[in-house]
């Protein structure tokens, strides 16, 4: 086995603290590498005023891009990150500026590539907005994707997934990892938030994530003994509309990090994510880690929650969620309770930063030839 280290340069459009999962996985993977002695990361991101302050990676070096970069400013940050042992890039995402200056990137410098899809590859992120999916598909996208020298996923309904879109390329089959939630740390709840069992969604405010169908099922049920919670960016500006007919046991917190968002999980009797598609989804591993029982569907990775008995994993859609729901509100606080114990073991035994920056840098060193192939690699 050779000794030599490695440079990986990740590549992520935008590391707002508001900017959904990756603002979160892409650093925890990052630091978990910096810890090991194989891999040097480096990051490369954009500003998006939109999605609030980048998270900053200590021990990382990080080159943050003014707002509105396009592919050339990502290009030329490329550029000058190439180093004198291998190199190689990995890719955050799909569809935009970073991702083709990306590609662009590998195949000037003929280095090695690697592509997450951070789930803009699934069937459901396929149909949204088809028609100029399909443009970008033929024009670019399609021929960056093919010629990534792995991809990528964090469960195996991606791979499955990816493999349907007709991609060959080994896939590294590597999950996020969560980080740990202090339990003993003060409550620091956003305002307004009402003293009653609290039912919390907590994410995009997003026709894929199901809140529609959550608040029109929430309506249904009447239960004033529980408020829902929504906390997340509208970043549609439906939620207005949806809520204008609601009952008043609904809260809207907008966005929330650090200890307010940890504290409203932690507040949770249930948290709820009905999503269409999930490559991975975070959240629920947050969640779980604060020791609040998930409810979610059959389109996420999350169907473990049933046998082990952490929540609730069902179909997509209105009747499923309200059957899951019924069921989980007439549960007593203890059986909940007993629920996320089980749910938070689970997460810290599967989900360490640390296994996880092991065993991508495993991926990267087999790209290179200076490891075997790890057991998380499938090829076709």
């Amino acid at each position: 086995m050779s000794q030599g280290r490695t440079t990986a340069v990740h590549i992520v459009a935008s590391l707002g603290e508001n900017a959904g999962g990756p603002s979160r996985t892409v650093p925890g993977l990052c630091r978990a590498l910096a810890n090991s002695a194989e891999v040097v990361p480096r990051i490369i991101t954009g500003s998006n005023p939109a999605f609030g302050e980048n998270v900053i990676v200590a021990g990382v070096h990080q080159d943050t891009l003014d707002a509105g970069a396009g592919v050339n400013q990502f290009f030329e940050a490329i550029s000058r990150c190439q180093a004198d042992a291998p190199w190689l890039i990995h890719d955050h995402g799909q569809w935009l500026a970073a991702n083709r200056a990306s590609a662009k990137a590998a195949r000037h410098f003929h280095v090695p590539r690697i592509v997450t899809p951070r789930g803009m590859l699934s069937p459901w992120a396929m149909r949204y907005k088809r028609w100029k999916k399909m443009l970008a598909w033929y024009a670019y996208a399609r021929r960056d994707v093919h010629s990534a020298d792995v991809l990528h996923a964090t469960s195996q309904l991606e791979a499955q997934e990816l493999r349907t879109l007709g991609l060959s390329q080994p896939i590294a089959i590597v999950p996020n990892g969560v980080d740990d939630i202090d339990l003993s740390l003060p409550l620091e709840l956003p305002p307004g938030i009402p003293d009653r069992r609290l039912v919390v969604f907590m994410s995009r405010i997003h026709p894929k994530k199901g809140v529609p169908e959550l608040i029109r099922v929430w309506n249904r049920m009447k239960l004033p003994d529980w408020a829902l919670v929504l906390a997340g960016p509208d970043e549609t500006g439906m939620l207005p509309s949806l809520l204008r007919s609601s009952s008043e046991n609904i809260f809207y917190t907008g966005s929330l990090a650090g200890n307010r968002k940890n504290s409203l999980l932690r507040q949770a009797s249930l948290f709820v994510l009905p999503s269409y598609s999930e490559n991975f989804g975070v959240v629920v591993a947050e969640a779980l880690m604060a020791e609040t029982p998930v409810i979610t569907t059959n389109a996420t990775p999350w169907q473990i929650l049933n046998s082990e008995g952490a929540g609730w994993c069902g179909d997509v859609g209105e009747h499923a969620l309200e059957r899951m729901l019924t069921e989980a509100v007439s549960l007593s606080p203890k059986s909940l309770q007993d629920m996320g114990q089980r749910g938070r073991l689970f997460v810290r035994e599967k989900y360490s930063w640390e296994s996880i920056g092991v065993d991508m840098a495993r991926v990267y060193r087999w790209m290179f030839r200076m490891e075997p192939k790890p057991d998380c690699i499938m090829e076709r």
